[in-house]
């Protein structure tokens, strides 16, 4: 619980332990639908660690899928468009 707690907290998550206890055991919890996905979905993509091998670009796509099923259109596949990250004018990342 605390591993997907502190996981989450990264993308800007407010669910606490509890809340996330309470997710874990199949129970309806009072928050935003995406904060609730996002926490399904980082439970189901811990589950399944185990399964996967880092360096495999396929295992990589497939923990993606389920970290970001029903979050965003593209779950589970590589980003299409150009990305860039600045700071004001500076231009800090640039790629796919």
């Amino acid at each position: 619980m605390r591993t997907v707690q502190v996981s989450l907290a990264i993308v800007a998550s407010t669910l606490t332990q509890q809340q996330i206890t309470v997710i874990l055991n199949g129970k309806r919890v009072i928050a935003p639908p995406k904060k609730v996905q996002e926490a399904h979905n980082a439970i189901s993509t811990y589950e399944a660690l185990t399964q996967w091998q880092a360096a495999n670009g396929k295992h990589l796509l497939d923990a993606h899928l389920l970290m970001m099923k029903c979050l965003v259109k593209d779950a589970g596949m590589y980003r299409q468009e150009v990305l860039y990250i600045k700071n004001g004018c500076m231009l800090i990342f640039f790629g796919y």
